[in-house]
């Protein structure tokens, strides 16, 4: 007789996928997908990939309590080497939470979900969005503060003293993504030697509002800008490439409960003329090694031993910070892409932790496989045997 050897389940937790010529496709997360199950695969695993609405309607019959995994059927995909099939599937032992959109995680099913999977110890790895306002409170306590720039909440107080202390600024949602909804403002000489003001929209860039007072500035973010809870920023004389806008992603997998790797560190350079650099806004990738060689050799007062490895050594020092402060042993936080910047003498700056950093193809400098992909299958097995051993 031959004994088997039990398969852990992973969940992927996505968006729904787009049917097209009886195939179905994940959008820009279909390559990350299909690695990701693949290497899952390799590892020992059996993963799939479902969406939320088919995980609930699993298990909505359940009641807290053991639970028997292989009678209960959930509706999903798996990867088999040339396409992804739609079939049934056991309920996990494991989630990873690959959903994109905030207002789902705010819905009963997710919470329904969440507590579910908690009452059974099931183990969900979060990927959360992180509004930077609450961030910034997190780390002003912890020894990542060094690296926080001035920063406030938005009021119009807040906004005039800003414009008194520095020439220019960015206005920043508080929740948001993908470079949208920024808006960069620069105090200027106008008539009589009174100051004026010119904004750009990140998504418009080339249009330039010009205002020649306070109050018709005001008037103007009041009607146009967004609602939503913003955040006041100084433009801190970046360092900028060929003339570019330049900033640094540090990419950290959890692979054990404890400890968070940097998988991966890039540069991202901006359009000429744009103020992000977000590849969603037409932004470009260069490797982060290449990036810091130019910029090393364009400022005469850059610091000669800023290496990629520091660059990391900071970044995990904000991860492990802001995660000690926020984790849920119900829903750990498993990778966050941690976005820096630095100036022309070489100081480093936080500009946000992004709790969902990105997947799609033109986000990374090409490998294969990820270095994100094998991180995280090894986080899975890492959380999966702590889960084990606390049963045992």
């Amino acid at each position: 007789m031959v004994a088997h050897t039990y398969q852990p389940v992973i969940a992927i937790l996505s968006d729904p996928p787009i049917r097209h010529t009886g195939e179905y496709y994940f959008s820009s997360y279909d390559d990350f997908y299909k690695s990701l199950c693949e290497h899952a695969q390799a590892s020992g695993f059996h993963p799939y990939i479902t969406t939320l609405k088919a995980l609930v309607e699993a298990i909505r019959p359940l009641r807290p309590g053991p639970i028997h995994k292989m009678s209960h059927e959930v509706s999903g995909y798996a990867w088999s080497g040339e396409r992804m099939l739609k079939r049934t599937f056991p309920l996990p032992d494991l989630i990873y939470n690959r959903l994109t959109r905030r207002l789902i995680e705010k819905s009963p099913s997710f919470l329904y979900l969440l507590r579910w999977a908690s009452e059974n110890h099931i183990i969900f790895l979060h990927t959360p969005y992180i509004h930077k306002w609450e961030m910034i409170q997190v780390l002003k306590a912890s020894p990542a503060s060094f690296y926080l720039p001035p920063t406030e909440r938005y009021t119009e107080k807040a906004l005039l003293n800003f414009l008194q202390r520095y020439p220019a600024l960015f206005i920043k949602p508080a929740l948001g993504s993908l470079g949208r909804a920024i808006l960069y403002l620069r105090r200027a000489h106008g008539k009589q030697d009174k100051p004026r003001y010119t904004l750009q929209k990140s998504e418009h860039p080339e249009t330039v509002y010009t205002f020649e007072d306070e109050p018709s500035l005001l008037s103007w973010l009041k009607k146009h800008a967004p609602r939503r809870q913003k955040i006041i920023q100084p433009d801190l004389a970046l360092a900028r490439f060929e003339g570019r806008p330049l900033d640094f992603r540090v990419h950290l997998v959890r692979i054990r409960p404890n400890q968070f790797r940097a998988v991966s560190t890039i540069a991202r350079l901006g359009p000429p003329g744009h103020v992000v650099t977000n590849v969603a806004r037409g932004g470009e990738i260069i490797p982060a090694r290449l990036a810091l060689e130019r910029l090393k050799a364009t400022y005469p007062d850059w610091p000669r031993d800023l290496h990629v490895k520091h660059l990391k050594e900071i970044a995990r020092l904000i991860v492990e910070s802001y995660v000690r402060a926020v984790d849920l042993p119900a829903m750990p936080l498993v990778e966050l892409g941690v976005d820096l910047a630095v100036d022309e003498r070489g100081s480093i700056y936080l500009l946000e932790i992004n709790g969902k950093p990105s997947k799609t193809p033109e986000s990374l400098v090409r490998t294969e496989p990820r270095p994100s992909t094998r991180a995280l299958v090894r986080a899975f097995r890492s959380f999966y045997e702590a889960r084990s051993a606390k049963e045992d």
